[in-house]
């Protein structure tokens, strides 16, 4: 059995030379139908490609957004850390300054 594609090529070869040939229309519409799924499969295949890079673009922007959002949320537990020690330094006082202040 040969190849669909080359019995388009011969039918196609020969039309081109205006000689009959006996490719049979089956085997025609056949390969034309294989051309137009590969044809879709190769768009669609395309556009897929399109939409995954736009998704990597909006994931990539997403991720710079939680790392600036990280690296804010890292500042204020950093101060609030300084605080809470200020605090706890405050209570251990009493009030009081110097060399009273029990450690």
């Amino acid at each position: 059995m040969t190849n669909i594609r080359e019995d388009m090529q011969r039918w196609l070869d020969a039309y081109k030379q205006g000689i009959e040939t006996d490719v049979d229309n089956a085997v025609i519409a056949t390969a034309f139908a294989e051309f137009l799924q590969e044809t879709k499969t190769d768009t669609r295949t395309a556009s897929h490609i399109e939409e995954l890079e736009y998704r990597a673009k909006e994931l990539e922007n997403r991720v710079k957004e939680l790392e600036f959002q990280l690296n804010g949320a890292r500042i204020h537990t950093t101060r609030l850390e300084g605080e809470n020690s200020a605090l706890r330094f405050a209570i251990r006082c009493n009030g009081v300054s110097g060399a009273e202040v029990v450690g």
